[in-house]
């Protein structure tokens, strides 16, 4: 078993959605467990990163600002969170979440695996 990898992915100077596509790429040159530290200025990354980690599958280990720059540290998981049979479905948010499908919010939406 191989030590895990850290990363470092500077998204300075980019806005939403970009930070977290930029950070969805570079997460698939990872494998599970390994961790990727991003560095922005968007303020939107403090209420997307938590959504992306969480419908993505992987852990949130540090959302913090420091000196002007907002930090995030996520490890990614082994494998993406469900969505409960919602693909296909043409009602999906992107890589960035949001969407009609799930109200932009954590757990909010019809996700409760109504019938198809």
């Amino acid at each position: 078993m191989s030590a895990p990898t850290n990363r470092r992915l500077d998204v300075t100077g980019t806005f939403c959605p970009l930070p977290i596509l930029l950070a969805a790429r570079e997460m698939l040159r990872l494998a599970a467990g390994d961790r990727l530290e991003i560095v922005g200025d968007d303020p939107a990354i403090l209420e997307d990163m938590p959504v992306w980690c969480e419908r993505a599958g992987h852990k949130l280990i540090e959302l913090s600002e420091r000196d002007g720059r907002i930090v995030s540290l996520v490890e990614k998981g082994g494998r993406a969170a469900s969505r409960r049979g919602r693909r296909g479905k043409g009602a999906g948010g992107g890589a960035a979440g949001g969407g009609a499908a799930g109200g932009g919010a954590v757990g909010g939406g019809a996700a409760s695996g109504v019938g198809s």
